[in-house]
């Protein structure tokens, strides 16, 4: 079932609500790499944890990696509960108004995204 949810589009206290209205697309949650990686931004797919991977692979990331917190088990409850039909809802509080789009499709790393050097 779609729900609603708020994001504030300022991952790592940037400003990436331009970059969301360019590539159509939100950030849903703060990155883990996985076991034994380095950040690599031309290949986040291999380096970043799915967070839509099964039960299992999860616990095994909880017990052996050092990165993990409690954030990522939260980032990874919200993207089960985000679905195509979801609704989501960006405050511009300098501007003084609220964005809602629609999700429309399921959640993916992207792999070596063009909007990454803005980024």
């Amino acid at each position: 079932m779609p729900i609603a949810f708020f994001c504030r589009a300022r991952p790592q206290r940037c400003d990436a609500f331009e970059i969301f209205q360019q590539a159509g697309r939100v950030f849903i949650g703060h990155p883990l790499l996985g076991i034994g990686h380095e950040y690599d931004p031309n290949n986040l797919q291999r380096c970043l944890v799915d967070l839509a991977i099964d039960d299992e692979a999860w616990a095994h990331e909880q017990e052996f990696n050092p990165e993990f917190g409690p954030q990522h088990t939260q980032n990874r409850n919200l993207v089960r509960q985000v679905t195509r039909g979801s609704i989501v809802v960006i405050p511009r509080l300098h501007k003084g108004v609220v964005c809602v789009a629609r999700i429309t499709g399921d959640y993916e790393i992207v792999n070596a995204p063009d909007w990454a050097e803005d980024y």
